[in-house]
């Protein structure tokens, strides 16, 4: 796992808001010299959602990923102005309804791609010489150290 014995802090709020605050505690972090890892979204790789400073031992993290270790839930709703957020909110809601949807058919087509992919396979599996494949990359890789 990437959090061994660290002190957990999820972040929750809007989305892209608890990955704002995690780029501030990277940046303060960096800047008192502390070690960091960071893990960023597969979705929107410009958002972190992991940060471990490995010096305090402390992992902040935008979702419930470790639910059993989690030490502390800090709710960022209550640090947004609420005027904002009642202006905001059907935007809001939209978007992670709409966002929910659109992962749900991303990942409904990956897996019509993968069973597809099984079925070619099927096709050309039997004229694939595999043995012959072992024995071209063992020849490159002999060459390859003869030359070094």
């Amino acid at each position: 796992t990437i959090v061994e014995d660290e002190k957990i802090i999820s972040l929750h709020g809007p989305t892209g808001i608890a990955s704002e605050y995690i780029k501030l505690a990277l940046h303060f972090a960096m800047f008192m010299g502390y070690g960091c890892e960071v893990f960023y979204s597969s979705l929107l790789p410009q958002n972190p959602i992991h940060l471990i400073i490995k010096d305090l031992r402390l992992c902040i993290t935008t979702n419930l990923a470790f639910p059993r270790q989690i030490e502390k839930i800090i709710d960022l709703n209550y640090l947004l102005d609420p005027l904002m957020v009642e202006k905001y909110d059907s935007t809001f809601s939209f978007n992670e309804l709409y966002q929910k949807q659109l992962i749900e058919v991303a990942i409904d087509s990956l897996m019509q791609s993968k069973n597809l992919h099984d079925d070619i396979e099927t096709i050309y599996k039997e004229y694939m010489d595999f043995d012959k494949v072992t024995q071209y990359t063992n020849e490159f890789v002999d060459k390859f150290f003869e030359n070094k």
